[in-house]
């Protein structure tokens, strides 16, 4: 089970609490007029156990309607996760569904099995890089298996930069950071990743129409989502580049749509003492076998949502090759859909004899508790 459509406990007024699941739940929760909603996560970790076991309840139940019972479970997890969560978490999986296995990995080490990265020329070697949510983990993969000391995280993420969307929408425009969804939503149709920031932006700051976009808020009574135009030499433009009438309240967007992205490889310019992504990738690289390089630069994989920002693999392919040494050749693709490679590459181990000699048991868990969970898992 990996966190692909977000769940939510909602509350209205008087109302009883209900879950809100799947892919309308800012529309959902407009309708219903909610007052209060929670998620069982929190900085990409679910720290709220008792919500997350509800949701799950729903999930197999309601969605998939199935009894947890009858099958073992494969969960995806980030690198460094706590322990203290992880033992909750074996607590409510054998001892609340009852389940017959778990197994839980972080997500780079599902990518090694998916059959486009295994089928690569290089033995199951190269580097994922996993621009999630809450942070980004550059993870070198030896041989089908994550190498631990070698993982970097950089702490901004998807949310990060629908944050410093909203902070500079909010100074220029209107304030939506009380609506993240519509934020996010608007980040992922106006926002890319510049190729030549300062080329950039000078046509932004001259508001040249190639670089402006027109976004059209939803009042949520006609229209539930935001409509984004295109700017020609007269004005906004719709999809058949026709002149278009923009009504209800609206923007021009142009400097934010490349300056957000910017935080993936200059966090310090926004006040995240750490390094970019690209320098993160260099650093991972460094402490691997030196023998191993050629292979892990001339494979790195880009996945989860944020890769999906229009620009991002060949500057960031510029920035690695300017880094690493000469020479080497590099070489950095996004899979077709990196929103799913994951669960794609959970589908391929669960069908392996891999999966049947790691999975935890419940008889083997009922046996010896956390501490072999935790060292089967790589959690020390």
């Amino acid at each position: 089970m990996r966190n692909t459509s977000k769940g939510s406990f909602a509350t209205a007024g008087n109302k009883a609490s209900e879950i809100i699941f799947g892919v309308n739940i800012p529309h959902d929760i407009s309708a219903k007029q909610v007052g209060r909603y929670f998620t069982p996560y929190s900085d990409g970790y679910p720290v709220h156990i008792q919500l997350l076991t509800l949701l799950m309840d729903h999930v197999f139940r309601q969605v998939l309607k199935v009894n947890p019972a009858d099958y073992s479970v494969i969960l995806s997890l980030p690198p460094f996760f706590p322990d203290k969560i992880a033992e909750a978490l074996h607590q409510v999986m054998f001892g609340v569904f009852k389940v017959r296995g778990l197994f839980h990995h972080p997500s780079a080490f599902f990518v090694g099995f998916h059959q486009l990265f295994a089928k690569a020329g290089t033995l199951g070697t190269g580097i994922v890089v996993d621009l999630g949510e809450s942070f980004t983990h550059v993870v070198p993969i030896i041989r089908s298996t994550p190498a631990n000391y070698a993982i970097r995280r950089v702490s901004v993420g998807g949310a990060t930069l629908t944050c410093l969307l909203g902070s500079q929408l909010a100074v220029r425009h209107f304030n939506m950071q009380d609506e993240p969804v519509l934020l996010t939503d608007i980040k992922e149709h106006v926002c890319y990743v510049s190729g030549d920031f300062q080329a950039d932006m000078l046509h932004a700051r001259a508001i040249a129409p190639s670089h402006t976009v027109t976004v059209q808020l939803p009042n949520y009574m006609t229209t539930r989502q935001p409509r984004f135009f295109r700017h020609g030499e007269a004005g906004p433009v719709d999809s058949a580049g026709q002149p278009a009438t923009v009504t209800g309240q609206s923007f021009e967007t142009a400097v934010e749509r490349f300056s957000v992205p910017e935080a993936l490889f200059a966090p310090q310019d926004h006040r995240i003492a750490q390094a970019g992504i690209a320098e993160a990738i260099i650093d991972a690289v460094s402490v691997c076998p030196e023998d191993l390089w050629p292979a892990m630069l001339s494979h790195i994989v880009l996945v989860g949502g944020t890769a999906n920002l229009s620009g991002l693999q060949p500057r960031l392919e510029a920035e690695v090759r300017a880094l690493a040494p000469y020479g080497l050749a590099i070489n950095i693709r996004t899979i077709s859909n990196p929103v799913m490679t994951c669960v794609e590459g959970m589908a391929e181990f669960a069908g392996s004899s891999d999966f049947v000699a790691s999975v935890v048991t419940d008889e083997v868990f009922g046996q010896f508790g956390h501490g072999l969970a935790a060292k089967r898992f790589m959690l020390y």
